[in-house]
């Protein structure tokens, strides 16, 4: 099995959003780095309540840190996503989700992120099991979960991988956790996470974060199940 880069990440959602903007998405409003406050007045009436609380981040190493993370319906202009999003196959029109099974999507992603004034990244994180978890692994509803490293190994432990994993320019890899799903159904997904990680590549620093999510679907192309009331409509 393939272990995604970062930038192979990061490069996928990108591809996303183009997708997104080629299938003509409907709904406007604020710029990614728009702060709430600014973006509830830039927004048209019609999109007031398309931006909204997602997770909050709690770290206490190698910093003590607190973040208050945001979903935005919009999406941004570079990566096809707000700074914090949830994506899952149970969301996806019948035709859509076999084929995003076929290429070993997960069943479940938790993304969050925060940017700060220049649109660089503060801290951002991806919580799934890409090509490991499947839906058996993975049922619709809520479910307790353990976050594992990152492994090529078959017989290893399966789990939730927190990958990529950045902080103040370093990248950093989860070690051990418990992710928590409270609500998981056609509207979202809601729950916590708790877990440890070391720096990678250029550092040796331990890092502990816990945190909360709640994030409707997005609704759209490949979401077409998604009953949100915040959901785009193609």
């Amino acid at each position: 099995m393939q272990i995604l880069k970062p930038m192979t990440v990061l490069a996928t959602a990108m591809a996303f959003g183009a997708l997104m903007a080629a299938c003509g998405s409907k709904d406007a409003g604020p710029e990614p780095g728009d702060s709430p406050a600014t973006a509830e007045a830039a927004a048209p009436a019609a999109v007031q309540t398309s931006y909204k609380e997602a997770c909050k981040l709690t770290m206490t190493a190698p910093d003590a840190r607190e973040w208050q993370t945001h979903w935005n319906r919009r999406g941004s202009v570079t990566m096809g996503e707000g700074p914090s999003t949830v994506h899952s196959t149970y969301w996806a029109g019948d035709d859509e989700r076999q084929a995003l099974i076929d290429a070993k999507a997960p069943p479940l992603e938790v993304s969050c992120s925060v940017l700060d004034a220049n649109n660089e990244i503060e801290i951002a994180m991806s919580i799934h099991g890409r090509g490991r978890l499947s839906e058996a692994d993975v049922p619709f509803g809520p479910g307790t979960y353990q976050i594992v490293p990152r492994s090529n190994d078959e017989s290893a432990p399966k789990g939730f991988w927190v990958w990529p994993l950045l902080y103040g320019g370093s990248m950093f890899e989860a070690t051990s956790g418990t992710l928590t799903v409270a609500r998981f159904d056609d509207k979202g997904v809601a729950g916590s996470f708790q877990f440890e990680g070391k720096e990678q590549i250029v550092g040796n620093r331990a890092l502990s974060i816990e945190g909360t999510f709640d994030m409707p679907c997005r609704g759209g192309i490949t979401e077409r199940k998604c009953s949100a009331t915040e959901a785009i409509v193609d």
